[in-house]
């Protein structure tokens, strides 16, 4: 069995560059909405603006000193929603996904005051679909977001995630 990380931190500046690689990853690119490769110069203007807005909480999973996943959440009138989920490409398969969402959805719902968390997850990507449920989110409803058949999974922030 894969041993878990220990340890959630708040994104910095400094973790930039390495997001934005991941956030470049042809898996990644493919599980987004927008599927286009996303410039430097771009990403890092929208990453240091999302790291000091106080609506968005991006939180880094570490297992021993290295980051292996990350999760964005924002916030939007009362409730806060997923605006991306990834993990590193060589950690792939060992349980982190559902780790970083396990760990920080307590901490998101109290920092950024809202009473559920929502997260849009196209249908064919199917081990965040698998993540998502294994920590108490509930399928919604089926919706169509940009083009794309997306379940729309809704977590209680009264709930206690799953373990």
């Amino acid at each position: 069995m894969t041993r878990m990380a220990t340890r959630i931190k708040r994104a910095t500046p400094a973790d930039a560059a390495l997001l934005w690689q991941w956030r470049n990853d042809p898996i990644v690119r493919n599980n987004s909405f927008n599927t286009e490769v996303i410039p430097w110069e771009e990403h890092a203007k929208w990453f240091n603006q999302r790291v000091a807005a106080d609506d968005t909480r991006i939180y880094l999973l570490e297992d021993n000193s290295k980051v292996v996943a990350q999760v964005r959440y924002e916030r939007s009138e009362g409730f806060a929603h997923i605006g991306g989920i990834s993990v590193a490409a060589d950690d792939r398969g060992k349980g982190y996904g559902r780790q970083v969402l396990q760990a920080t959805l307590s901490l998101a719902c109290a920092d950024l005051g809202v009473e559920k968390v929502i997260a849009i997850v196209k249908k064919a990507n199917t081990a965040s679909l698998r993540s998502f449920r294994s920590v108490g989110f509930v399928l919604e409803e089926s919706v169509m977001e940009r083009g794309n058949v997306c379940s729309r999974l809704v977590y209680s922030c009264h709930q206690t995630p799953a373990t």
